[in-house]
């Protein structure tokens, strides 16, 4: 199964997140993301993959990769992907892609915030790992499933 690239680019600009689509790492994959949180879905008009890094989601679609296999790839700090192969339907990995933008959004809002707090009391930024709270996570579901839901309404029907 795929996801057409504009899909993906449009609901990462709707989220506000830079689109990087010949970074310097690699000129197979885009980079969509803010600061250290980024998802780097393949370059291709089809998208087959999607690597996440920066950050941990918990979504069905999402599976964490094994530590070894991640050195052996040499895929830096990507440490989850999105898989296609559990998808039901290009739609749900839309939706997964979509939670992982928000996700990307407000924990780098969260980054800035704290980083701002952190450099006021001590002149130091503080750095954690960036695992968002469960209700957080929740609602960005919500919202993202809400969002799937509009673009399913607003695909153009055969007429009969």
């Amino acid at each position: 199964m795929r996801v057409r690239r504009e899909q993906l680019i449009g609901i990462a600009r709707g989220h506000g997140l830079e689109v990087d689509e010949g970074h310097e790492l690699s000129r197979n994959f885009l980079k969509i993301g803010l600061g250290a949180y980024n998802l780097y879905p393949t370059a291709a008009a089809q998208v087959g993959r999607i690597d996440i890094s920066g950050f941990v989601v918990r979504h069905p679609l999402v599976r964490t990769l094994d530590p070894e296999d991640v050195r052996r790839r040499k895929l830096g700090r990507v440490t989850q992907q999105i898989d296609f192969d559990l998808a039901g339907s290009p739609a749900d990995v839309l939706e997964a892609f979509d939670l992982c933008c928000a996700m990307v959004r407000e924990l780098h809002l969260a980054a800035l915030r704290e980083r701002a707090i952190a450099e006021q009391r001590t002149g130091r930024p503080r750095i954690r790992a960036a695992v968002p709270p469960e209700e957080l996570e929740e609602r960005l579901l919500a919202e993202a499933r809400e969002r799937a839901g509009a673009r399913l309404a607003a695909r153009p029907t055969a007429a009969a």
